[in-house]
């Protein structure tokens, strides 16, 4: 017996899905129930089973692939040796009941190496002149490989949505005395900068060192919370448009000074792009700050194997009248190993830690 296994209809504000992994290949034996691909939509994220037991004969996608709903995916037999006419499931069918299309459009398509399952067509079938729209479409963009950039990115959004149950929670913070405290910390130490988002930092780790449980990751394979031992601090920094996460690896064994110095010259040495790998990976922990760009809150990314990034912004606009320095502090955490409560006493923390500082 012959199984298709075809696309769910997953998501009905979309009319196709992409292939995020083929867990099978040809010739291997799947059992009834055993998961053969996951497919995604921008909405959600789907595990498909083998609905028999058999032998996978024909695989009609791999990862990254776009498929439209109703569309054969991986073809089944119950013995090794069943014949399978493969044209049946590999060829667009010209009286299909999904895609109708003229010959001529059909073979214009075929011809152009045009995917005519991605046309919408002007009428009731597709006809030559869908084929030369999409074929003028097309002349109009240039296709590009991802640079590494935007492939550390990739990694970043899709570890993000795979494998993170993000939730989210912020706090209103009054850094007058920050501002005060940063510019006299900049005069006696003869500083060519302002260290505010460096004191804002250091104090953040030092946050994480009273919950350690936020400087952790969910292990999804082994179904296991994995503790860091050591503060390793990611912080988000913009180059020239380009976003990157250096990492101060065991940023919990310097003081202030020497904490204010590290990061200068981190972002010195990113500028340069003379950041060896270990200082672009492994970090345990993060930071984000978009207060230089003017925006009074925003909703950072979970890194890879972190579980807590805290946000920081640009003051509130109401403060501009007066002495106040009023900012939300926000952070994106993994609600799978933390809770509303236990964030927001790291919050509570940060800020009572703050005022301790300030005020000695």
């Amino acid at each position: 017996m012959i199984t298709a296994i075809n696309v769910p209809h997953i998501d009905t504000n979309s009319q196709s899905v992409s292939v995020v992994s083929v867990e099978a290949c040809v010739g291997d034996r799947v059992d009834k129930g055993q998961e053969v691909c996951v497919l995604e939509t921008m909405k959600t994220t789907v595990s498909i089973e083998s609905e028999v037991d058999g032998y996978i004969r024909i695989v009609l996608a791999k990862a990254g692939d776009e498929i439209k709903y109703d569309r054969p995916i991986i073809v089944i037999s119950s013995t090794e040796s069943e014949y399978i006419n493969e044209k049946e499931y590999t060829k667009p069918k010209e009286n299909s009941t999904d895609i109708k299309i003229t010959k001529k459009a059909l073979l214009l398509a075929e011809k152009n190496n045009i995917d005519i399952g991605l046309i919408s067509p002007s009428g009731d079938l597709i006809r030559s002149n869908d084929i030369l729209l999409a074929m003028n479409r097309s002349e109009n963009f240039i296709k590009r490989e991802l640079t590494n950039i935007e492939k550390g990115s990739l990694d970043s959004l899709s570890f993000h949505k795979r494998h993170v149950v993000t939730a989210y929670l912020e706090r209103v913070i009054d850094f007058k005395d920050v501002v005060v405290f940063a510019n006299k910390f900049q005069k006696d130490n003869g500083l060519i900068f302002n260290p505010f988002f460096s004191i804002l930092t250091w104090v953040f780790v030092k946050t994480v060192c009273k919950f350690n449980t936020i400087n952790s990751y969910y292990n999804d394979s082994n179904s296991e919370v994995v503790i860091s031992k050591k503060v390793n601090l990611g912080i988000t920094m913009d180059v020239s448009g380009d976003l990157f996460l250096p990492v101060l690896h065991n940023a919990s064994d310097l003081n202030l000074k020497d904490f204010i110095n590290e990061v200068y010259y981190m972002q010195k040495m990113l500028y340069k792009r003379e950041l060896n790998n270990d200082q672009l990976h492994g970090a345990s922990i993060c930071i984000s700050s978009l207060a230089a760009f003017n925006i009074s809150k925003h909703v950072p990314i979970i890194a890879p194997n972190t579980s807590f990034m805290l946000a920081l912004s640009d003051f509130l606009p109401f403060t501009s009248a007066n002495s106040d320095k009023f900012s939300v502090v926000g952070c994106s955490y993994d609600h799978r190993i933390h809770n509303g409560v236990q964030i927001s006493k790291v919050l509570r923390y940060f800020e009572n830690q703050l005022q301790n500082l300030t005020s000695s």
